[in-house]
């Protein structure tokens, strides 16, 4: 599993992408799923990162671990995909 991947790195970690959580159930346990290994997000839950069909959906993720995520956005302006383009800016020191 990712997680248990990310775990065996001692030092900051990122995990972010397209997590296909397509309900607000899938997107909190996924949620507590991160945060229960030590991961934060900045995105509040429901945040939409996905559209289709004229439904938008939270499906896109970064979790951080050992950083600070100090900006975050979507890119909502953008239509590339069917999905909006998520970034952070994440500050090393401590």
């Amino acid at each position: 599993m990712l997680i248990g991947e990310a775990e065996a790195f001692n030092g900051p970690s990122l995990i972010l992408g397209d997590f296909n959580t397509l309900s607000k159930r899938k997107a909190i346990e996924t949620r507590n799923l991160l945060e229960s290994h030590g991961y934060s997000t900045p995105f509040p839950t429901g945040t939409a990162t996905w559209r289709g069909a004229g439904i938008r959906l939270h499906a896109d993720w970064i979790f951080g671990r050992g950083l600070e995520i100090t900006r975050w956005g979507v890119a909502r302006p953008l239509n590339v995909s069917d999905h909006w383009p998520i970034w952070a800016e994440v500050n090393l020191s401590d």
